[in-house]
């Protein structure tokens, strides 16, 4: 369930298109050959999936469009991943295990005459995180008129420790299957369900009127990240074939293979 969240919000946000100029190929890297790659294991998790496309020639028609890789041998940690989608491909732990904090993780495979590696350390799990209230009240908005200032909610305070600067990355997530306006005005607009921050190296952050804008449930996720995952979300642009000063941690290839651990808390957001 978390590992679905997450594939949902981050890959979302991050580019999968990557770039680098410090890399020695057995074979020059073109988009006929060359690979991007999306992974992001999470901790206690059983499984996790890798995302492995092609570069597309950058242009109107392909700007939001990707093209899957299939029939690869991808390994991680020498445990082969068996593709259960068209360039999806799903890493297993079938003894019982999970995937572990503070452990290293090695993904390989070869691709247009190069080996594609990369390597991750799963964060250790966010301490301290804990929120300032698990109920808030708002006053439900059904036209302009009922609007005042009075109608705005209190703002949700959610803390977390950081002794050693780590990035931290929080998602809201909507947990109802429909949307339950708090203002009825918004209702045409189609809102998103779920957002998520920037990564941050903070230790708070602070969720009101422009976060929350149903009546029901939230899951609160906190994720703790690596630099990896930080250098890809803010040095890179917003479309996965923008190879302008990008930044991956992919030998032979592009994109971003890494490892998040993540905390939880709820609220529950009900009418005056």
């Amino acid at each position: 369930m978390k590992r679905i969240i997450i594939k949902i919000l981050v890959l979302a946000a991050i580019v999968t298109g990557f770039a680098s100029c410090q890399k020695e190929l057995m074979t020059p890297m073109t988009g006929e050959n060359t690979a991007v790659v999306e992974a992001y294991l999470v901790a206690g998790e059983p499984s996790g999936l890798v995302y492995v496309s092609r570069i597309l020639p950058f242009s109107d028609d392909t700007v939001n469009i990707k093209e899957m890789i299939a029939g690869l041998k991808l390994y991680i940690n020498g445990i082969p991943l068996t593709e259960i989608g068209t360039g999806i491909y799903k890493f297993e732990l079938t003894d019982g295990s999970m995937i572990n904090t503070d452990s290293t993780y090695i993904l390989s495979f070869e691709y247009g005459g190069n080996e594609v590696t990369a390597s991750t350390i799963i964060p250790s799990k966010p301490t301290g995180f804990t929120s300032s209230a698990s109920t808030i009240y708002a006053t439900r908005i059904l036209d302009d008129s009922t609007f005042a200032p009075g109608s705005m909610m209190d703002e949700v305070e959610f803390t977390w420790d950081n002794d050693d600067a780590s990035y931290h990355y929080l998602m809201v997530e909507y947990l109802e299957d429909s949307a339950d306006y708090i203002n009825a005005n918004m209702a045409e607009m189609d809102l998103p369900f779920n957002q998520a921050t920037s990564p941050t190296q903070e230790t708070y952050f602070k969720v009101g009127m422009q976060n929350i804008r149903f009546f029901g449930s939230y899951r609160i996720v906190l994720l703790k990240v690596n630099e990896e995952f930080n250098d890809a979300f803010t040095r890179n642009g917003t479309n996965s074939n923008n190879l302008v000063n990008p930044n991956t941690n992919i030998a032979n290839g592009y994109g971003l293979f890494t490892g998040v651990s993540s905390d939880t808390v709820y609220l529950e957001v009900v009418p005056e």
